[in-house]
Order: structure tokens, then sequence, then C-alpha cells
């Protein structure tokens, strides 16, 4: 490993809400390693590449968020808010209202702010434009994954235990 290079006790790979969330809530003496294509931290690149889901937030998710003390705040709110639905059946002359419990949101906006959150923790580092490669043989270690950060021309090559797909290795 680099001799510059932080020692890492948990490594995320992505940095949507679960990962900011999990890194945010990881006692204070585990150093964290965010690692994300995108440039969530970088206003002027944001929206470089946009996330294809979300932009909703369900009354779980508020919520959650609520009693974990984070507001959501006034800037990733967009419109419309609609806080009812009328939904009409033509066939049948029916008409109904249903309550909406979602918030629209700015997807790129949320994930840039919780990912601040988690980032302004001293022992949380953030490694934009990174991406993590496929399992490889490497140095001898049979199963490791490589993480390249294009950004710095750094890398972190290590043994996977578990995915957030709950897939284990090694």
């Amino acid at each position: 490993m680099d001799a510059e290079l932080k020692q890492f006790d948990v490594i995320i790979v992505g940095g949507g809400p679960a990962a900011s969330m999990l890194a945010w809530r990881m006692p204070q003496d585990k150093q964290v390693l965010i690692v994300d294509r995108r440039f969530l931290l970088t206003p002027e690149r944001l929206y470089e590449r946009e996330k294809c889901c979300g932009g909703m937030l369900d009354e779980t998710a508020q919520k959650a968020l609520a009693k974990l003390g984070i507001p959501v705040p006034h800037e990733v709110l967009v419109g419309p808010q609609v806080y009812a639905i009328r939904a009409i059946d033509l066939d049948n002359q029916m008409e109904r209202y249903y309550q909406k419990q979602y918030v629209n949101i700015d997807r790129a906006k949320f994930d840039s702010y919780l990912l601040g959150l988690a980032a302004a923790r001293p022992n949380v580092t953030v490694w934009q434009g990174s991406f993590a490669s496929d399992i490889e043989e490497e140095k001898n270690i049979k199963e490791a994954t490589k993480i390249k950060n294009e950004l710095e021309k750094k890398e972190i090559i290590f043994n996977v235990k578990s995915g957030k797909d709950g897939r284990t290795f090694g």
C-alpha cells in the first residue's frame, strides 16, 4: 500500500444515501473511505453523472431522516410538490383522491447533501471520480478488489468480505 495512504477499516463503494448514512453513523474510531464515480462534493461537476433512479423521498425515508435529526433542506426540493392525487376511472365513472406521502427532490443535490454530512466527519474520507474494478488476482491475493482514484492517481487493493448485495467473497 502507498506509504501516504491512510489505513481504512471500512470501504464503501458508492456515495448514495445508504452509503452516506452508513459512513455518517460509523463509530469515530473506524476510518471510512467512500468511493463514488460521481463528483457529488464538487458543485460545478454535480450533474456529470446523474443517477437514473430516485427523485422522490417516501414517508419511511422522511421519518428515518427526522429520527436521525437530519432535515431535508429546501434547496433539494423540486416542484411540483403534490399532496393528493386524483384518480379517474372512466369506464366505471368513478373518481377518488389519494393522499401522497412522497416529496419530490433533486437526487444529485440530495446525494451531495448527505455525502457532505458524512464527509464532515473526521474519520470519513471521500474519493470522487473513483471506481472499484472487478474482483481479480493481484499480488498473491487470490480474490481482491482494486479501487482506482483517477483524480488523485491513487489505488487500493483489498480483500472483499461482503458486498452491498449480500454476497460474500474470499
